[in-house]
C-alpha cells in the first residue's frame, strides 16, 4: 500500500514539476532516467539504488522548481517514505526520485 501511495505521489511531482529548460553545460551521467519512471513499472525487488554522482540523460537540471531539490547538478524529489527505498534512490538516509526533464515543445513551424 506504501508502494502504491510513493507512486501517486511520485506521479504528481513528476507532473507538475515543470519550470526553465535544462542548463546544457552541465555534466551528465552516463545512465539514464529510469525507465519505470515513464512507463510506471517498478522494480520492486530493489533495496535500494545510491544516488547517481551526475545527471542522469532525460533528467532535470538546476534550477528546480520547489518543492524539488538541487543535488549532484540535478533535480530530484525527497520522498516521504524512509530507506529501504525499493525503486527510488538513497542518498544519506533519505529517498529521493529523479525529476524528469520536460521536453521543449517546437517553436518554429514548417512551410
Amino acid at each position: 500500500m506504501r508502494m502504491i501511495a510513493a507512486g501517486i505521489t511520485l506521479l504528481g511531482i513528476l507532473t507538475l514539476s515543470g519550470g526553465p529548460e535544462p542548463r546544457a553545460e552541465l555534466e551528465v551521467e552516463d545512465s539514464e532516467v529510469p525507465e519505470w519512471l515513464i512507463t510506471r513499472q517498478g522494480d520492486a525487488g530493489v533495496v535500494a539504488k545510491k544516488m547517481p554522482r551526475k545527471r542522469m540523460k532525460g533528467q532535470a537540471a538546476p534550477p528546480c522548481e520547489e518543492p524539488n531539490l538541487a543535488l549532484s547538478d540535478a533535480c530530484w524529489a525527497r520522498l516521504e517514505q524512509l530507506p529501504p527505498c525499493g525503486d527510488f534512490y538513497e542518498q544519506e538516509g533519505r529517498c529521493y526520485v529523479p525529476i524528469v526533464e520536460k521536453k521543449r515543445l517546437p517553436t518554429s513551424v514548417k512551410e
